[in-house]
């Protein structure tokens, strides 16, 4: 059931409760407060009926007999004109002695033949279509008790009541009827927000995340949109993301082929030539040099995308390693091809541990390096420096150099695979641009981090964290022995 008929329903059901509960209740209440009136009434009365006889009676002799008590009552019933009021004499055995004209001509059943009937008090009683209220005494006398029983018709006030109840239906009814209508009216301007989330979430669900609620309110309808529409705009986001990203892929996997299709065509040319022409020995060397160029380059492109896939699939054995020690062997490493290029190598690691696998992390630093060394061609200096040292847990390497510089909104793009801030450049300086998106994921293997501090024309800071600790001092003595 939707929410609008929910609503509707509930609240039909609370103001038709709350109406019967009050109206009957106030129809009660206002016929018990009448019953109550006439009971006072009979009672008094009653009373002064009894009193009355006895006062008659005391004149009379003191051996006053059942034909005494009929005249007596036959003489207060002619002169009595109250209409709706009966009354009947019993002697001592309860036989009538006298009725009044009003209750025989009426043919009303003599309460007194009742089985049980108490000597005093309140009766209702209910005849045909009448309520007869009866009020009961005895009076004393030498011969015995005598009962005076006064019957009155109070029909009138239970009618009156039904009257009541008449009325408070065919009110009710109306009631209803307009409640129905403005509970309609309410349910429908309630639930109507709910209808619009409702469509926002089915378009949402189709794919179409530019829709949006736009419904105001600082109730709970009104923080759902506010959230439908927080999470249209996080889903919108990130589908502009994939859509960017999937572009960027295709970019990637045709600059990839690329790569791929220039240096096979140049080999397959070349290899060609050598097969089915003579040449001189300047031709073949620049023939045979060139394949040779080329297929470096694809073999270095091949190493890093296995690097890549190993570093993926297999469970990092992670061991310690002599700070320093490493720092020489990058050092060594790096010689020849900075002193080839003019480059100035500065490098000093503190002494301390690193928890790494030397040969990862070496190829982390020679990729940094190497991106050190190009940033540095390009803008036409030529000093690197790459330095370690110990800060807490944590052993950082940092890699400097003075080049280009990456803009600021490339620094969260460059770790991706294939992307290249400058293209061009990097395929004059052999690059595919997976040399950083290759450290990150080596990083990430080691339990380290990289990131990037860079300025347009001042150069860049490519920082490496991993876990360290400080040696102890057998390490250290064993490192002077």
């Amino acid at each position: 059931m939707k929410f609008k008929w929910k609503l509707f329903i509930w609240t039909m059901a609370s103001v038709t409760l709350a109406y019967c509960l009050s109206g009957s209740m106030m129809i009660t209440s206002a016929f018990r407060v009448t019953y109550n009136k006439e009971v006072e009434i009979a009672t008094e009365e009653h009373e002064i009926m009894q009193n009355t006889l006895i006062m008659v009676l005391s004149h009379l002799s003191k051996n006053v007999t059942d034909d005494v008590w009929r005249q007596v009552v036959k003489d207060l019933d002619d002169t009595s004109a109250r209409k709706n009021f009966y009354f009947c004499i019993q002697n001592k055995e309860k036989s009538d002695l006298y009725q009044s004209y009003s209750m025989k001509k009426d043919d009303i059943l003599a309460y007194n033949k009742e089985e049980g009937i108490n000597d005093t008090g309140v009766f209702l009683y209910t005849q045909d279509d009448k309520y007869l209220l009866m009020t009961r005494s005895y009076i004393n006398s030498d011969n015995g008790k005598y009962y005076l029983n006064i019957i009155r018709d109070i029909s009138d006030i239970f009618e009156s009541r039904s009257n009541q109840l008449a009325v408070f239906y065919r009110i009710m009814g109306i009631i209803m009827v307009l409640t129905a209508g403005v509970s309609y009216l309410i349910a429908y301007y309630l639930a109507k927000p709910l209808f619009k989330i409702s469509r926002v979430a089915d378009e949402i669900s189709e794919g179409n995340f530019t829709v949006r609620a736009n419904l105001e309110g600082y109730d709970e309808i009104g923080e759902l949109a506010m959230d439908i529409d927080s999470m249209a705009d996080t889903l919108e986001k990130n589908f502009e993301e994939l859509n960017d990203a999937v572009r960027r892929q295709e970019d990637f996997v045709g600059n990839f082929a690329h790569e791929l299709k220039t240096p096979l065509t140049s080999i397959i040319g070349y290899a060609d030539t050598l097969r089915s022409k003579k040449l001189d020995e300047e031709e073949i060397f620049k023939a045979a040099n060139y394949i040779y160029t080329e297929g470096k380059r694809l073999e270095g492109m091949s190493f890093k995308l296995l690097e890549m896939q190993v570093t993926k699939q297999q469970e990092m054995v992670l061991k310690d390693v002599d700070a320093q020690y490493l720092g020489e062997n990058v050092g060594g490493a790096l010689a020849p091809l900075m002193d080839s290029t003019g480059m100035e190598l500065n490098v000093d690691f503190e002494p301390g541990i690193i928890s790494a696998d030397i040969d990862l992390i070496k190829s982390v630093i020679f990729n940094a390096a190497d991106n050190a060394r190009k940033a540095n061609e390009a803008a036409g200096r030529n000093k690197v420096d790459i330095l370690g040292k110990l800060e807490g847990d944590k052993y950082i390497i940092s890699i400097i150099d003075e080049g280009t510089g990456i803009p600021e909104e490339e620094l969260g793009k460059i770790t991706e695979a294939f992307y290249m801030v400058d293209k061009s450049r990097a395929r004059k300086q052999g690059g595919a641009g997976l040399g950083l998106a290759l450290c990150k994921q080596i990083m990430e293997q080691l339990g380290g981090t990289i990131e990037f501090e860079s300025k347009v024309g001042e150069g860049t800071k490519i920082i490496l964290t991993l876990k360290g600790k400080e040696l102890t001092e057998e390490e250290e003595g064993g490192e002077d022995e």
